[in-house]
């Protein structure tokens, strides 16, 4: 798994780096955050590539078989090292 498609109306620069932030049901005390790059943007939402190949959060995701959307948030923070 090295990357994921998020649905936003935010408009994300290409190669942004972005931290995409959730819990875990089976966690609920423990904050995930996955670091990434923007690769590609539609008018659905981002493509990002994980900087790290099949981060421990994404394992963790596929095998509780989560196929709906963690969370709804407005609150956003893009970071350009460009």
């Amino acid at each position: 798994m090295s990357g994921a498609f998020v649905e936003t109306r935010l408009l994300v620069p290409l190669l942004a780096c972005v931290h995409i932030e959730f819990d875990l049901p089976s966690r609920p005390d423990k904050r995930y955050s996955i670091p990434g790059y923007v690769m590609r943007q539609d008018e659905n939402g981002i493509g990002i590539e994980w900087i790290e190949l099949a981060p421990f959060a994404v394992l963790e995701l596929l095998k509780a078989g989560f196929s709906r959307p963690l969370a709804r948030t407005s609150k956003a923070q893009i970071q350009t090292d460009r």
